[in-house]
């Protein structure tokens, strides 16, 4: 009897998390610079519009991130970078199983300024 109890218990939890899971969806994608290089170590920032939970994520040597698995809803999506003005997006909707995709493009900070040096021979 006891078996058998628990064997529903675990049953039931097993399928809790199962429930958890469908109502998910991912966003992915890739942060560049203006010239279209990819920019490693950009902090990603997801916020759900109606909860107000906070996920982040960085980006990796070739310049895409991946969230973990985000509650379906509408996020707001901002990509902070050293050097680099910080951009959002807003009111970016994940449905359920999906793996939204969101690039971004961001530009020089105000103060930065690309220096090119060439030789003289």
């Amino acid at each position: 009897m006891k078996a058998h109890v628990l064997l529903s218990l675990l049953m039931a939890l097993a399928g809790f998390g199962l429930a958890q899971q469908l109502d998910t969806g991912l966003l992915v994608g890739t942060v560049t610079d203006a010239s279209g290089a990819v920019i490693p170590g950009a902090k990603v920032t997801f916020r759900h519009a109606g909860t107000g939970t906070v996920s982040e994520a960085s980006t990796n040597e070739l310049g895409t991130f991946r969230s973990n698995p985000l509650r379906i809803g509408a996020y707001t999506v901002t990509v902070e970078a050293a050097g680099f003005q910080t951009q959002t997006a807003e009111a970016v909707r994940l449905e359920v199983n999906q793996a939204a995709g969101l690039d971004f493009a961001l530009t020089l900070a105000s103060g930065s300024a690309a220096v090119e040096v060439s030789a003289r021979t």
